[in-house]
């Protein structure tokens, strides 16, 4: 047999224009329908110049270009090496005076072609469009930027499936597994943090899942594209795995035996680890759903059972095509016994992480507060994003340094004794309707050495509220959360206040006025209780104060805000600011489980199309007329969903408000009734 020494093997390629050149004219059309029809339609529009400024192409539908940039090369591969899974394709294939090499090369060669060739026709088109339309304004991102960036996330997509089409030889698995190959890495990284939460007393699932596991899977990175930017290492990360996965390709296809298509696995070495990869993922999927669902330890472990008996039985199924596969059951035995002494040992904490707290010494700063969020979002350096515009909003007053970060020594030896009371007592978070009674702290101690211990708990906020009062009664506390504390008070411009329950609103502008509002504001913060913090109380409304450069600072108007009221009393402004109990007709109050039995939620439809005569006709109803009850009852009542009694406050404009009051905060006179 004589062999041909080209590289290009015509009837080949004329062979693969036939069954697969239509996926490139596919490919040219969507892209010509998301990027130059969109800057055509866009600019045809007469409110083009209302839309924002684009910094990216990517930004222009930008979902709709990830999925396609994922889609076409999977379709790509799966038609180009589909001989590869068809036993009679592959004999064929492989008898022609070609070798194996010089075929796989020139499969793949031709399968770059029809991903490159449309987006480089597409960037043509695209930058004809800019020579006869003014689309400079519009969009300011580099068309070639986008060529590039598409470029090698196809080649990445279709050297991923073709390097997953080696190792199967069943073509609607190679389509599952490539799937799944671009979500596993955050995936599995996701599944352990949710479950090592069930084993470590404190561990910080939230925080690490926060921190960039999104960029672990491309897909999910991708679909970010449109606000965050592809920096130039991910993009070098994107095309170096791309070549990568093209070398470890041609390295097994040479190895891979043509008797392997059909097969759920090519290579028998690799069955083992598909087996008992579905059977981990299973099972700590399963542990996630029942742990969390039920909220137990118990159940969690029954979640890890289930879940790896699904998943072991589901592997088999597919490496043995068929579903008879129980009496194989046993073989999971041993896998069963290896995770449950691996999950015994992570219980038992032979780390020492749960019981870890730094010396004060060593600690520089501590964040403390009830979530991570915040620090999380003060370690991002927003001016190294591209969009850094569409993220932060100018308008509002930005509260100078780190939220919630204390460096004090008093705050920093208080935060250690709350940590530790924690330890000591290792509280169980218990399932309350909206977590009510309970509250998140978190810590963060960044280090002298520029480590971080990171912990995350639920506590009961009575048992620990001794130890918040130092901590939130701190002047550093107040000045990290109010950012009227950080400005003078002459140069403000004028102040708004709106009320929650009712429709109403006053401005003062007066400069004077201004500034006695102002201060008085100022001096109810830094004078404001501890428990203000946690205080179910629903407050008057909002204070939102205008500097002389235009930005804004909000500040809650609670109802322990005394001065405020009594200098709004003063100026004769109190009426237009707040509900008051001339406004109210009655007020409604009945024991809790009479107006939400079977623990309904008290502002579901049910409880808030109550009229007053329904109100009126439960069997303890009070029923408050008295303006000074009302005006009480209005200072004290809660927006929790439980609480001792339920409160309904009757308008004179037809509207409802519904409420509760807690043990603590029930009036007197409402006590005494019952």
């Amino acid at each position: 047999m004589s062999s041909n020494p080209s590289w290009i093997n015509k009837g080949i390629m004329a062979h693969n224009f036939r069954t697969a050149g239509w996926i490139g004219f596919l490919y040219l059309l969507s892209l010509v329908f998301v990027i130059p029809l969109q800057l055509m339609m866009q600019y045809g529009n007469d409110d083009v110049y209302t839309y924002p400024t684009f910094e990216s192409f990517f930004q222009l539908t930008g979902e709709i270009q990830v999925f396609i940039m994922f889609i076409i090369p999977i379709l790509t591969s799966v038609v180009l090496f589909r001989y590869l899974q068809v036993k009679a394709s592959a004999d064929y294939m492989h008898s022609l005076p070609i070798s194996r090499t010089k075929l796989f090369h020139q499969q793949f060669v031709f399968g770059m072609l029809l991903l490159i060739i449309p987006v480089v026709l597409t960037g043509i088109i695209t930058e004809l469009l800019y020579t006869v339309l003014p689309l400079e304004e519009y969009i300011k991102g580099s068309i070639f930027t986008w060529m590039a960036i598409t470029i090698i996330v196809n080649l990445f997509v279709f050297a991923s499936c073709t390097l997953v089409g080696i190792f199967t030889g069943i073509t609607a698995l190679q389509m599952v597994l490539t799937c799944i190959l671009f979500f596993f890495p955050a995936g599995i990284v996701m599944l352990w943090m949710y479950n090592m939460e069930f084993f470590l007393f404190g561990y910080a699932g939230s925080y690490f899942l926060g921190t960039n596991v999104q960029k672990l899977s491309p897909f999910i990175r991708l679909m970010e594209i449109s606000y965050t930017a592809i920096s130039w290492w991910e993009f070098a990360i994107y095309g170096i795995i791309a070549v990568l996965f093209y070398i470890l390709t041609v390295f097994l296809y040479q190895k891979r035996k043509v008797e392997a298509a059909n097969q759920a696995i090519a290579f028998a070495y690799l069955r083992p680890i598909f087996k008992y990869g579905v059977t981990i993922c299973f099972m700590l999927l399963g542990g996630i759903y029942f742990g969390e669902t039920q909220n137990g330890i118990g159940w969690a472990i029954f979640g890890y059972f289930a879940g790896s008996i699904f998943g072991y039985l589901i592997a088999e199924m597919v490496l043995l095509k068929t579903w008879r596969v129980f009496h194989r059951l046993f073989g999971s035995i041993p896998f069963i016994i290896v995770m449950g002494v691996i999950g015994f040992l992570i219980h038992l904490d032979v780390f020492g992480y749960e019981s870890k707290l730094p010396e004060q010494k060593d600690i520089r700063a501590v964040y403390f507060a009830d979530n991570l969020h915040e620090y999380q979002e003060s370690q991002r350096d927003y001016y190294e994003d591209q969009y850094a515009n569409t993220i932060r909003d100018p308008e509002y007053f930005e509260i100078p340094g780190k939220p919630n970060m204390f460096e004090e020594e008093k705050n920093i030896e208080s935060i250690l004794r709350f940590h530790e009371a924690i330890l000591e007592d290792r509280p169980d978070p218990v399932d309350t309707m909206y977590g009510e009674g309970y509250q998140n702290v978190a810590f963060v101690y960044e280090l002298t050495n520029g480590e971080k211990i990171i912990r995350d708990y639920q506590v009961p906020l009575d048992t620990y509220e001794q130890y918040y009062k130092p901590i939130y009664g701190s002047t550093e506390y107040k000045r990290s959360h109010f950012g009227v504390l950080h400005v003078d008070p002459s140069e403000i411009r004028r102040v708004n206040i709106s009320s929650y329950q009712a429709d109403k609103q006053v401005m003062i502008q007066d400069p004077k006025k201004v500034e006695e509002l102002v201060a008085l504001i100022q001096e109810e913060v830094k004078a404001q209780p501890f428990n203000e913090a946690f205080s179910p109380i629903e407050p008057w409304g909002s204070m939102e104060i205008t500097l002389e450069d235009n930005r804004i600072i909000q500040v809650e108007w609670r109802k322990s805000y005394e001065k405020i009221e009594e200098w709004l009393q003063q100026e004769e402004l109190l009426d237009k600011a707040r509900l008051r109990a001339e406004d109210i007709e009655k007020a409604v109050v009945a024991p809790f489980e009479q107006v939400a039995d079977n623990n309904e939620d008290i502002y579901g439809d049910k409880v808030f199309n109550m009229t007053l005569d329904v109100w009126e006709s439960l069997p303890s109803a009070y029923v408050m007329d008295d303006p000074n009850q009302i005006e009480t009852a209005l200072k004290t009542y809660s927006v929790w969903n439980q609480g001792e009694y339920a409160v309904a406050f009757f308008l004179k404009d037809q509207s409802t408000i519904i409420g509760t009051f807690d043990d603590k905060n029930t009036p007197d006179f409402i006590k005494e009734h019952y």
